[in-house]
């Protein structure tokens, strides 16, 4: 018995590592196609893709769909049906293939079939998923009431009274083990994360979470929920994408990422010229499977100067005021919002 313990803790191990390698490998070759696309070379962005999506088993519904525009860009029919088909057993629905890029493709009789399956796969997935997202609707009403309390009759103060504050946790405890039991919200559980005919980063329940990473006091419970979300990133169940938003918007609870090195001012996106601890940035970035840096910085001028029919996920969420002469001084320019006016 003592060996077979052995045997089945090493294959264990084996598994993870070989789990967190595969998430490592697909991100990187997922940033790479999205720098291939900046650059406008869809056909070899679209290669990278497909070798992904085969090398390691997963394919995320963003990422199908910016694969399936290359192919819309390049004229590739037979791959937009393909990559279109993905989504459709992703659970994107049917809404979702009103986009722009499907126009030219909406009203052929082979692309209806798609469509058609698109609804009834969505269904499938809500339909599976009744009870379990109701309950998880439970624990976001309860949090978003204790939070207007906290907004309407707390707003000035640091800290909250016991009774709110033992609210909180009790219902971030209680969602933490519904979840333990009952499974993560991930893509293959509920279907992807789609509103209409717009892709999401998160998923609502994260909101709770999010509050108390936000403001809670409990260590060992924000720790659980770091965890909770850094293992089912390791393991490919969600995408960096999800994760990065938690991170930028969770205090700094996960580190220092570096996200404040961009900033939009007058219709401009600007980079600070000197981050401070590079290194530790450069770490924090890595260990969360995020692009460094300044491919962040490439990405994000894409998003906001070339608007298009790419999904990417990076986005500066939020803003705080700025001082134009200290922007001046310890920013650069780098691109010009797309459609911004002053």
């Amino acid at each position: 018995m003592r060996y077979i313990f052995i045997i089945l803790l090493i294959v264990s191990i084996a598994n993870n590592a070989y789990s967190q390698n595969n998430g490592k490998l697909y991100n990187q070759i997922i940033n790479r196609s999205e720098l291939l696309i900046i650059d406008h070379r869809y056909q070899e962005a679209l290669k990278e893709y497909e070798q992904v999506f085969n090398d390691t088993g997963i394919a995320f519904t963003r990422d199908i769909y910016n694969a399936l525009v290359c192919s819309a860009k390049l004229g590739d029919y037979k791959r937009v049906k393909k990559f279109s088909a993905q989504l459709a057993e992703k659970g994107v629905g049917a809404m979702f293939f009103s986009r722009n890029v499907f126009k030219n493709y909406y009203n052929r009789k082979d692309f209806k079939k798609i469509v058609n399956m698109a609804a009834k796969v969505h269904e499938r997935f809500k339909n599976n998923n009744l009870l379990y997202n109701d309950t998880l609707n439970e624990f976001v009403g309860l949090d978003q009431a204790y939070n207007r309390i906290r907004l309407t009759r707390y707003a000035d103060s640091f800290d909250l009274p016991d009774t709110l504050e033992v609210l909180f946790w009790h219902n971030t405890q209680n969602l933490l083990r519904f979840i333990k039991n009952n499974g993560f919200y991930t893509e293959n559980k509920v279907g992807a994360y789609v509103h209409d005919t717009i892709l999401g980063r998160s998923y609502s329940a994260d909101i709770v979470f999010l509050h108390y990473l936000e403001m809670g006091h409990d260590k060992d419970l924000i720790n659980q929920i770091k965890d909770l979300y850094l293992n089912k990133l390791y393991d490919c169940e969600i995408p960096p994408g999800h994760t990065e938003q938690i991170i930028q918007l969770a205090n700094n609870v996960f580190g220092d990422t570096g996200d404040y090195a961009y900033k939009i001012y007058q219709c401009g996106l600007y980079k600070m010229k000197g981050l401070p601890e590079p290194q530790n940035i450069s770490a924090n970035r890595e260990k969360y499977l995020l692009d460094n840096i300044d491919d962040y910085g490439k990405k994000l001028a894409f998003v906001y100067s070339e608007p298009g029919e790419f999904a990417f996920t990076p986005r500066i969420i939020g803003g705080s005021y700025i001082d134009e002469a200290f922007l001046k001084e310890s920013y650069n320019f780098i691109a010009k919002i797309e459609g911004c006016a002053q």
